[in-house]
């Protein structure tokens, strides 16, 4: 939660400063190195490399289907955009990039806050079968709730800023969003 409140108050000062891309990446970078100091800082033990063969096995066993999600997970967030890009025209293409990253956005900044909190809550009541099927119903139940919160105003007057902020090249994104 330290990183991600750090980065939030600064992403203003540091936009308004740059006033370009780089903006972007210092606040990456930023997160990064603040996601680590913060990480020693709470560590109860100490981090220490050691090889053997059963502990690499152990770790195959464990992350192959974490390695085979992930490419399951890029190619559905790239596969679309990539069928988009060689059916249609590339201005094309940045419409609807446009349209999925002004929609998208608000739901990963969310998820990313929300999925460290509610990792740590249902962890503490992971024994516990039924209050851990209770707090993760509460959990679905908010996600929802978010969601809904996050995504509406896109569908109402939100689609009615693309042209301002991005000009009218994008006009066709308001018509995308609204759908």
């Amino acid at each position: 939660l330290v990183p991600q409140l750090a980065v939030t108050v600064v992403t203003w000062p540091l936009a308004i400063w740059f006033n370009d891309f780089r903006a972007i990446v210092v606040i990456m970078v930023a997160k990064a190195l603040i996601t680590v100091i913060t990480t020693h800082f709470v560590a109860l033990g100490a981090y220490r490399w050691h090889w053997g063969r059963n502990e690499f096995k152990s770790l195959w066993l464990f992350g192959w289907p974490l390695l085979l999600n992930g490419f399951i997970v890029f190619a559905s967030q790239q596969a679309d955009q990539a069928v988009v890009g060689a059916l249609l025209s590339l201005p094309d293409l940045a419409v609807y990039a446009l349209a999925g990253s002004l929609i998208s956005i608000p739901w990963y900044i969310f998820a990313q806050v929300a999925g460290s909190l509610t990792l740590t809550l249902l962890s503490r009541v992971q024994d516990d079968i039924e209050e851990f099927n209770q707090k993760y119903r509460c959990t679905l139940e908010c996600a929802a709730v978010a969601a809904v919160a996050l995504l509406l105003p896109w569908f109402l007057p939100g689609a009615q800023c693309v042209i301002p902020l991005f000009g009218q090249t994008y006009h066709w994104t308001c018509l995308i969003c609204a759908v």
